[in-house]
C-alpha cells in the first residue's frame, strides 16, 4: 500500500526549483587550478519546472553537461517532464549551463534519491559534474560556479581544499554593478586551448581581496579588483573590446574599480563605485551599449524551491 501511495505521489508531482545567476568577481582562471574564487550570486534566477511526464526535457540540449547527466540517469527521470527557464534568454555569461546542471542534480538528489542537506555536501557533487562537463581535452573546469549556485550569496570557493563559505557585502558606501556586454566566450571551448597564469600570482591577489571583503577595507578591496583585472590583461586574458571599454570607464570619476568577469572578461563588466553614483553609472554604461544585470542589492541565496509553485498531491 505504501509503495502504491509513493507511486501516485511521483506521478502527480509539480514544483519549481530556482538557482541564482553567477558572476566571478575575481578568481576566474585561478579556480581551474584549484585556487580560490569570489563569486556573486544574484537575481534574476534560472528555474527548473518539474511536471508529471514521460522523460520530456525542454530548454536543455542533449550535448550540454545537464543533458549528458539526464542521459546517464534516463530511467530516474522517465516519470517527469522538465522545463528549464533562462531569464537572460540565452545571452550567456551568467551561468545558464551550470544552473541547468545544479538544478537537475539538486532535484535528482533531493527528490529522486531523498538526500538531505545537499548544500553542505556540495563538493561531493563535483565527480558527477566532471563526468559530464569535461571532455578530457585542455584545462578541466573547476565546477566552482556550479557549487556557488547551490550555496548562494557571495561564495568563496577553493576547489583544492574543498572549502566553500559565504560572505556578506559589508561596505556601507560601496556598490558593485554588473553589466552585460552582449559578447560571449564559450568557456568550455576556451579552456581547451589555454595556458594558465601561474597560480601563485593570482592566489596572492585573491587572498588579500577576500580578507579586505571580510574586514570592510575599501582601499585594499578596490586595489585587489584592479590588480586581478590588470594581471589577466597582462597575460592576454582580456577580450579586446572589454579592454577598450574598461579603459574608457576608468576615465569616469565615478568608477573606482572596473573588471571584466568570466572567460576573457568578455561577457560581464563589473564597476565598483559609491552607492550615491549608481544611477549615473547606469546612465553612462547604457550609452556604451552595456545592459545592467544586478548589484549587491540583488545578492541571492542558493538553489531553493519556490514555495508558491509546489503542488504535491497524493492520487
Amino acid at each position: 500500500m505504501e509503495a502504491q501511495k509513493n507511486k501516485f505521489h511521483v506521478r502527480r508531482l509539480h514544483m519549481k526549483l530556482s538557482a541564482p545567476s553567477k558572476t566571478f568577481l575575481i578568481g576566474e582562471y585561478l579556480a581551474t587550478q584549484g585556487g580560490t574564487a569570489i563569486i556573486a550570486l544574484t537575481s534574476p534566477h534560472f528555474d527548473l519546472e518539474v511536471h508529471p511526464g514521460n522523460g520530456e526535457v525542454t530548454g536543455i540540449t542533449n550535448t550540454s553537461p545537464a543533458g549528458k547527466f539526464l542521459a546517464r540517469h534516463k530511467n530516474d527521470f522517465d516519470k517527469y517532464r522538465l522545463n528549464f527557464l533562462d531569464p537572460h534568454l540565452g545571452t550567456g555569461g551568467l551561468g545558464a549551463s551550470s544552473a541547468q546542471y545544479s538544478l537537475v542534480l539538486y532535484f535528482w538528489l533531493s527528490v529522486i534519491k531523498g538526500r538531505k542537506d545537499i548544500s553542505r555536501q556540495a563538493f561531493d557533487l563535483l565527480d558527477e559534474y566532471m563526468t559530464d562537463s569535461w571532455s578530457g581535452i585542455g584545462t578541466k573546469p573547476s565546477g566552482a560556479d556550479m557549487l556557488a549556485q547551490i550555496v548562494g550569496e557571495i561564495s568563496v570557493v577553493t576547489p583544492s581544499t574543498k572549502n566553500i563559505y559565504t560572505l556578506k557585502w559589508l561596505f556601507s558606501d560601496l556598490s558593485f554593478s554588473l553589466f552585460r556586454t552582449g559578447r560571449k566566450v564559450a568557456t568550455h571551448l576556451h579552456l581547451q586551448n589555454v595556458n594558465l597564469i601561474p597560480k601563485g600570482i593570482l592566489q596572492e591577489i585573491v587572498d588579500v581581496t577576500v580578507k579586505a571583503l571580510q574586514d570592510k577595507n575599501e582601499s585594499v578591496f578596490l586595489a585587489g579588483i584592479k590588480s586581478y583585472g590588470e594581471t589577466l590583461a597582462q597575460f592576454g586574458f582580456l577580450d579586446k573590446e572589454s579592454e577598450k571599454a574598461i579603459k574608457l570607464i576608468y576615465s569616469w570619476p565615478e568608477a573606482l574599480a572596473v573588471k571584466g568577469c568570466g572567460a576573457m572578461g568578455a561577457d560581464i563588466l563589473m564597476i565598483v563605485h559609491r552607492k550615491k553614483n549608481s544611477v549615473r553609472i547606469r546612465e553612462k554604461s547604457k550609452k556604451l551599449g552595456l545592459s545592467f544585470v544586478a548589484n549587491e542589492e540583488n545578492l541571492s541565496p542558493g538553489i531553493h524551491l519556490k514555495p508558491e509553485k509546489i503542488k504535491e498531491v497524493f492520487g
